[in-house]
């Protein structure tokens, strides 16, 4: 064998290995950006929940506060009891018996007739909230189990009526509103039931009327309006606010995209709203771009149940 033939042989051989050496390189880092990509996801999985969890959880203050705002039904209750307490400490029983038969001032109703009126109003207001939190906490708890499985969440899928969820959204919203000065408006025009998990559809809706709501100045109304076609429901919520710039109207569905501050918002609420909608086979789009001052309608639709 010559020289040369020698020669060739080695730079061959110094060539595989050096190849050998670049495909470990390449396996390693392709381990690194699959690892990498994995880990965004994941972050952004939580990220999304997270978001989510805040949503039940703002209503549920939202709702303890006004228990416990002073000019409370629940506070009412409080002072009855407090001042027949102090009544009967004072005077005893006959006492605390003869201020309930005293009227009611400018008025012919005994205090006791004015007083279990309040009391039992006072009663089932704070009834219905505890209702409301145990609601709440419940979607709170599936949240955080979707969150535990994160790319094996399991919906509860049934036939509903969407006018369950839109209800449900106009509760969790109704102090948000009231405290606003702000009015919901609901148009329920549908006879078919769809297929989907209610708490999900109640996430997305909440998510869009929460979104104008913050849109909007005081004085300002949401509508919410259902409408069947042959192959479809739509769903629109609608807000009088500026409305969403054309040149952002494509980019609002984007992960992590916002127009309000580190406070008010993550970016998410959009993209995972979109995400749930197409799960199910559907969408959401905004019908009005332009941030001409006459506000902004998103569609969702679903399709109908198959027969």
């Amino acid at each position: 064998m010559t020289e040369q033939n020698v020669s060739l042989e080695q730079q061959i051989e110094a060539l595989t290995e050096e190849n050998q050496k670049l495909r470990q390189v390449i396996e390693s880092k392709d381990h690194e950006l699959n690892s990498t990509l994995r880990l965004v996801t994941a972050g952004e999985s939580v990220a999304m929940i997270v978001h989510e969890v805040l949503n039940p959880i703002t209503s549920i203050m939202s709702r303890l506060q006004y228990l416990v705002d002073e000019e409370s039904d629940f506070q009412l209750l409080k002072l009855i009891i407090h001042e027949w307490q102090k009544e009967y400490n004072q005077s005893g029983l006959d006492g605390l018996i003869n201020s309930f038969r005293k009227c009611v001032e400018d008025s012919d109703t005994p205090l006791l007739v004015e007083d279990l009126d309040n009391l039992v109003k006072g009663v089932d207001v704070t009834d219905q909230s505890l209702e409301f939190f145990l609601k709440q906490l419940k979607r709170v708890i599936l949240i955080i189990n979707n969150l535990r499985e994160l790319s094996r969440v399991e919906s509860s899928v049934e036939s509903i009526d969407i006018k369950s969820p839109i209800l449900m959204v106009r509760e969790l919203m109704e102090h948000g509103l009231e405290k606003r000065h702000m009015t919901m408006v609901l148009d329920l025009q549908h006879q078919s039931n769809i297929m989907i998990d209610e708490n999900e559809l109640v996430q997305v809706l909440h998510n869009l009327a929460k979104n104008g709501m913050q849109a909007m100045e005081k004085n300002g109304e949401i509508r919410i309006t259902t409408r069947q076609t042959p192959e479809r429901m739509e769903i629109r919520v609608i807000d009088n606010g500026p409305g969403v710039p054309a040149e952002i109207a494509q980019k609002i569905f984007g992960s992590r995209f916002t127009t309000k501050g580190k406070r008010e918002g993550t970016g998410l609420g959009l993209t995972f709203s979109q995400r749930m909608m197409q799960k199910y086979k559907g969408d959401i789009e905004l019908e009005n771009p332009g941030g001409n001052g006459e506000g902004a309608t998103f569609l969702c639709w679903l399709p109908l149940k198959s027969s």
